[in-house]
């Protein structure tokens, strides 16, 4: 069964937000809109063997309805504002429980790397990875 994005949220989110507690039932407001970060490919159906297009995400997308607003009036805190102002009135056309994958091209994403060196992982004859350029 398919856990809703709330369930996953939930899930993840620091126990301060989703404590069980009154004040934080009446603060907390679960995101209704999520931009996800990955790519599609396509596998085959388990139950039909039929190929059918996926979308493989990242572990945690980026709520953008419950987003904090980037404070102060500099022409880059209003740019920010603006791209996500711009995403989220994308959402509002999205039927509830559906998806819509953009225009590739149209975003960047940024790799940030902080310290430490991890060990790479392989991914062999799994079906859902994928060899792409992201530069």
């Amino acid at each position: 069964m398919a856990r809703s994005y709330d369930q996953i949220f939930a899930a993840t989110a620091p126990k301060s937000i989703v404590a069980n507690t009154p004040a934080s039932r009446e603060n907390f407001t679960p995101a209704e809109f999520w931009l996800n970060v990955g790519y599609q490919i396509q596998v085959p159906n388990e139950k039909t063997g039929e190929m059918e297009m996926r979308f493989v995400s990242v572990s945690q997308g980026i709520p953008l309805d419950t987003m904090k607003r980037v404070a102060g009036n500099s022409q880059f805190a209003n740019a920010r504002n603006e791209l996500g102002d711009r995403l989220l009135a994308v959402g509002h056309t999205v039927d509830p429980g559906g998806n819509l994958i953009l225009k590739p091209g149209m975003l960047v994403m940024q790799i940030h790397r902080t310290g430490g060196e991890v060990a790479p992982v392989t991914a062999e004859m799994n079906p859902f990875v994928r060899e792409f350029d992201l530069v």
